[in-house]
Order: C-alpha cells, then structure tokens, then sequence
C-alpha cells in the first residue's frame, strides 16, 4: 500500500509538471507578466488555427490513402494483413516520435539527486517515470483512432463482415498501441546506460548509445520493407507492389496477432483479454528489469551531471588562433554533445534518402498510358513534399541555439567578434547539416536515374530543398534571439516542449503539399509531348516559394541582427 502511495504520488507530480509545461502558453496571467501585446497574442492565435489546419489536412491525407487501401485489400483477399499493417504504422510512429521523449523523461530529466535522497524505490522512481512517458504518447497513438475507424468503415462498406466491437477496440488502441514499443525502448536502454558508468567519456557514448537505441527500430523496419521487393518489378501491377509489405507484416508482427484477431472479430473478447495481459505483462517486466538498472543509472547521472558542471566553467577558452573558428567549433560541438539535437540529425540524414527511393518507386509502375518522364514528375512532388518538411524538422538546434548559450551571453559579448559573427556561426553550422541531409538525398537520387537529364533535376531540387530549409533555420534562429528562453537545466528540458518548431513544420506542409499536388496533376494531365511544361511550372513554383523562404528571413536578420544581439541578456 506503501508503495502505491509513493507511485501515485510521484506520477501526480510528474503529470503537473508536463501538463503545466504544455499549457503554460495558454496563461493569461504568464502572457500579461511577459508583457505580451495585443498583436503578439493575435499571432499565436492564428498560429494555432493554421497548425489544427495543417493537422486536418494531415488527417484527411491519411485516412483517403487507407481507404483506398481497404478498398484493393478487400479486393484482392489481405483485408486481415492489411490490419497488421495500421497497427504496426501507429507503433512505428511511436517508436520514432515518442523514442526521444521517453528516453528524455526516463533517464535526461533534472531530478536524479532528488529521486535518491526520497524514500523511494528505484523501482517506484522508474514506474512513475514511465507512466507520464506513456501518457504523453496517447497524442501521437490518439492520431491513429480515425486511420482504424476508416478501415473498419470502408471494409464493412465493401462486405467484410465487422463486429460492433472492432469500433471499442479501434477506441481504446490509443491506451494500448503505445505498450510494446515503449517497452522496446525501456528494455534496451537501461542496459545500456548502465554500460555507460564503465566508460570514461560518458557523454559522447551516451549520446552515440542514445541515437542508436531510438533508431533500431527504424533499421529493422527498413530491413523489412526493402527485403521484401515492395515496389515490384516494374510490370504495372499495383497489387504486386502491396502484397509483399502486407504479407510480411502478418509474419514479422505477430505480437499484434491478438489485437488484429480481435479487431476482426475473430473471438473477439479472448483475443482481446489477452492482448492486453500481453501489454500489462510486457510493461511489468520492463519495470522489473529497468529497476535493477535504475539506482546505479541514477548516480551515473548525477555523478556525470557534476562533472558536467565543473567543465563548464572552464569551458569558454577560446584559442587564440581564430574567435570565430572556434566560435564555430563550440557550436558544431554542440550537436554531438547532446542526444536530443544528434537523434534529430541522424533522423534526417537516413529518412531523407528513406522517402526519396519510397516515392520515387511509388510512380515506377507507370504503364503505356504515362512516360517515365510524367512518373518521376509526380513522384518529385512526392519527394519535395517530404523531404523540405524532413530538413526543417531535423535541423532542431537552430529553434534553440540562442538559449544554449544561456551562461555565455556575457563572455561572448566581452569577445572581440560583433552579433553578427556569432549568429552567422550557427548558420554555418545549420547550413553543413542541411547540406548533409541534401547529399544523402543526392546520392539516393542519382542511384534511381531513369533518364539522360535526371541527374541535373536532382540537382535543381537540392537547391532548392536547401535553400528552403535554410531560410527557415535563419527564421528560427531570429525567433529565438528575439525571445530566448534561458530557464532551463539541460538542453532535453529546452527542447521537449518547444513550441518554436511547430509554426516553420506546418507551414513548410502547407507549401510542400501545393507544391506535391502541382507535380502530380501536371504530371497525370500534360501530354507526354508538353510533359517538359510540367517540369518547368513546377521548379518556378518550388523556387519562387525557396527564394521567399531564404531570402526574406535573411534580410530580416541582417537589419536587425546586432540590435537583437546587444539585447540579449542571460
């Protein structure tokens, strides 16, 4: 009883820190002691009616591609594999979204000297942190309960015979999608991070060792999709493109295989107990076996957290050889040191390539009705679509280059370099990843030429792509020199609530999907012999809409770099 006490306590606690953290925003109080104008708060208004904008459009994108999907899966005879494949998509989604943020809650949060000194198990510590971790994934699981219900509808609209109870469970899968790849992190990271207290340069391997366990999932994934030949042989068969996917997700996901049973209506309510014993034991082991780790990983923390500080101080040495090298230096140093900026940019370097060959592919079953040359116009819709939102998300450092230097404001100012030398290093850095992500999609690209002159639309689109993400990261950086936020203990703490990232995302899909629906119109309308038109309306839409982007956050800062720089106060 003791311990359930405790437990609850803990996760009260925790909850009213996260929620506070995600409505602090919302405070008419907290606004009026800032000193917000009118006009600053009519600004985050119609930022949120564009970001619930953007999400419907999102939504509505999704649900019609499941439609469609049911609709050739009821068809052709896979409507139960095509089930294992939502539920594994929502997990995945999990997986890759949440991965961070739980490993943030769990082990990079700023209260392991606390934890210790209260009359707590580790085990109890561990349980209450992985609940709130649970809880703030219900949003991303919550996004897939229309994507269920719309499968369900439009099979029991086709003739699959759907149980009432299909609708509960498509319901409650937002409480219990989220349990095995939660579980998956907590499993493998523990381990880890206790291996961690062996090596001498703790915050490197941890940072490498985080990275890695939060893309395994991702890899093994990918190991799947492309082993199974999904994009065909190019014979014009779409349902030969589909059904290795479907068939490979009903033998490599069989921990679902209760809940899929259940959706079906297959002994709807055993299939359904048992998933979730399945889900409520798979969490009670995790807890079980982290909690061995979890004392041991909480004074690895703290003792390296110490350390942590004692390097700080000494750490504003510049060389004398350059200020702005190694002004430079200690910005690019910041990516590799920290895991939540790393995971961002290893994100975007193996997803850019990922969606280039997926939707390049997509169009490659063209028939004698479409050229290739109409095919890879679509399918660059496609891919501009994807990867301008890709880089803009994972360059997360620009959002908070600024309040990283939240100790140094005063030292960098007593340097001989001007505001405009230190902000145009961190563009430099933004730049090299973005460059980075542009290369890997270029190399992607030219392995798929089809054609003499695809290799220079290849090159057009990186510039582009770049252009627009750099634009962006210009914009992102002067938002956060105009309003830097220096109360924080970590740079996960700055950057998991961080509502900065949301207004550039969701406008890059605005742009992305006009610019997507562009080239696949064109591309599915124009003749083959005014294809070429396509292509150029095309490329001076995505320029236009680039140079915008680059060149009008540019001016901006610019004109106002030194006055926001001279502003800045730690």
């Amino acid at each position: 009883m003791e311990r359930w006490v405790r437990y609850k306590s803990l996760v009260r606690v925790y909850l009213a820190t996260l929620f506070t953290n995600l409505s602090g925003g919302l405070n008419p109080k907290k606004k009026k002691s800032v000193g917000e104008s009118g006009k600053e708060v009519s600004k985050k208004i119609v930022s949120g009616i564009l970001v619930a904008i953007g999400i419907v459009v999102l939504l509505v994108l999704l649900v019609s591609s499941v439609v469609s999907a049911t609709v050739l899966a009821v068809e052709q005879g896979f409507v139960k594999e095509l089930s294992y494949v939502l539920v594994g998509v929502c997990q995945l989604t999990v997986l890759i979204l949440g991965g961070n943020v739980v490993l943030s809650y769990l082990y990079f949060s700023n209260d392991m000297d606390l934890l210790l000194s209260l009359p707590i198990t580790p085990g109890e510590a561990f349980a209450a942190k992985f609940t709130v971790s649970y809880i703030s994934q219900l949003v991303i699981s919550a996004f897939f309960v229309p994507v269920l219900l719309s499968f369900g509808i439009t099979a029991s609209l086709n003739g699959v015979e759907i149980s009432p109870l299909f609708y509960v469970l498509a319901v409650f899968s937002v409480v219990l999608l989220p349990a095995f790849p939660l579980v998956l992190i907590g499993v493998f990271s523990a381990p880890i991070m206790f291996i961690l207290r062996f090596f001498k340069n703790k915050d490197l391997i941890k940072t490498v060792f985080t990275v890695i366990s939060s893309l395994l999932g991702m890899a093994l994934y990918l190991a799947i999709a492309f082993s199974t030949n999904i994009f065909g042989e190019g014979d014009g068969s779409e349902v030969a493109n589909i059904l290795p996917i479907v068939q490979s997700a009903s033998k490599y996901m069989v921990f679902n295989y209760n809940f899929c049973e259940a959706l079906l209506g297959d002994n709807a309510l055993l299939n359904a107990l048992f998933y979730v014993l399945e889900c409520v034991g798979s969490i009670g082991f995790a807890i079980l076996l982290c909690g061995f780790f979890y004392k041991r990983i909480m004074y690895n923390m703290l003792d390296n957290g110490s350390g942590r500080k004692k390097k700080i101080k000494g750490e504003v040495g510049y060389k004398s050889v350059s200020y702005r090298k190694n002004l430079f230096i200690k910005d690019l140093k910041i990516i590799f040191k920290s895991p939540v900026l790393l995971f961002s940019t290893a994100l975007g370097l193996i997803m850019c390539p990922v969606f280039t060959v997926l939707f390049h592919n997509v169009f490659d079953y063209a028939d004698e009705s479409s050229s290739v040359y109409a095919a890879e116009l679509s399918s660059l819709g496609m891919i501009y679509y994807f990867n301008t939102i890709m880089l803009i998300s994972s360059n997360m450092a620009t959002s908070v280059f600024i309040s990283l230097e939240k100790g140094n404001i005063a030292v960098l100012k007593s340097l001989p370099v001007s505001g405009k030398d230190v902000v145009f290093s961190k563009i430099k850095v933004s730049a090299i990843l973005l460059a980075s992500n542009c290369l890997t999609f270029l190399i992607a690209y030219f392995c798929l030429t089809r054609f003499l002159f695809q290799p220079l639309i290849g090159i057009a689109l990186a510039v582009i792509i770049f252009m627009q993400g750099l634009g962006f990261s210009i914009w992102e950086l002067m938002r956060d020199m105009e309003a830097p936020n220096f109360r924080f203990n970590n740079v996960n703490e700055l950057t998991k609530n961080n509502k900065r990232m949301i207004k550039p995302v969701f406008l890059s899909m605005g742009t992305g999907i006009g610019g997507m629906i562009v080239a696949i119109v064109l591309g599915s309308v124009l003749p083959e012999k005014f294809v070429y038109l396509g292509y150029v309306a095309f490329f001076l839409l995505t320029a236009t809409v680039a140079c915008l982007y680059f060149f009008i956050p540019l001016n901006k800062m610019m004109k106002n770099v030194e006055t926001l720089y001279e502003r800045l106060e730690a």
